[in-house]
């Protein structure tokens, strides 16, 4: 169960750094009456349960790939949320699209390749937020002691790759569609996609205390928008952005975090 991984883990510590990262989640978008929030790769849909008792009013769309049995039960009874696994029924642009703990799943080409995906979904002046977790440097090395002494290592989790993260040295994490272990995702190279992408970052954010950087927090928060704010450079970006049709993973699996 996602939740059992993240802010119900029976783990203190990581009890506190997930519900932290969720409150700081909500505190990012703080949802108006009249925002289209997309939810794209949402998940159990926690996120989007609490959207929904912040604030009824505004539409709220939630994308999932993968086959999840909490979503199903946690939406069952509710037709204000709109679920749904194939991104073809996502018929309108939204102001604010939230991207939570997913990118560090992917190769960098299907990275890409949801970005421009995303930003294809992004309406002229809206932004997105995107959170993945710090797996590189002193971070790093705290969160592979933790994991390893709770009996929650992740894939891959040995002591040459524990050494390669503290000094960010390339691990090879294969060439699924759908990563499970963070082992070897650095944050730092996501942020040449953005660029790559055609998008800027307005905000970055480290998470549960940011004002201690990446040296001992957990995870980075991106608000991020479209490069440049003209009509122009907008639709040029979405006509690149058109022939990017987002992946289906083939394993149906959420990640231990």
């Amino acid at each position: 169960m996602y939740s059992n991984e993240t802010f119900r883990n029976p783990l203190i510590i990581k009890r506190f750094s997930h519900n932290l990262r969720f409150r700081l989640s909500l505190h990012l978008i703080s949802p108006k009456d009249s925002d289209r929030i997309l939810d794209y790769g949402t998940g159990d849909g926690h996120i989007l349960r609490e959207l929904y008792n912040i604030n009824k009013k505004c539409r709220l769309v939630g994308y999932e790939p993968l086959e999840n049995r909490e979503l199903k039960e946690n939406f069952t009874d509710n037709k204000d949320i709109q679920i749904t696994n194939n991104p073809d029924t996502i018929d309108t642009l939204f102001n604010k699209i939230t991207c939570f703990e997913v990118l560090e799943h992917l190769t960098p080409e299907n990275q890409k390749k949801e970005l421009l995906h995303i930003k294809k979904l992004l309406d002229k002046n809206g932004v997105i937020i995107v959170s993945v977790p710090i797996e590189k440097g002193v971070s790093s090395l705290l969160k592979n002691i933790i994991r390893i002494a709770s009996g929650q290592k992740h894939e891959k989790t040995d002591f040459k790759n524990v050494i390669k993260s503290l000094f960010s040295i390339k691990i090879d994490r294969g060439a699924e569609s759908y990563i499970k272990s963070h082992i070897g995702f650095y944050y730092t190279d996501l942020e040449d996609l953005f660029d790559e992408a055609g998008l800027t970052v307005k905000k970055k954010i480290f998470s549960p205390v940011k004002f201690f950087g990446p040296i001992i927090n957990s995870q980075v928060f991106y608000v991020i928008e479209n490069k440049g704010t003209s009509k122009k450079c907008y639709e040029r970006a979405k006509c690149k952005a058109d022939g990017d049709k987002p992946f289906t993973p083939k394993r149906a699996h959420r990640a231990t975090r």
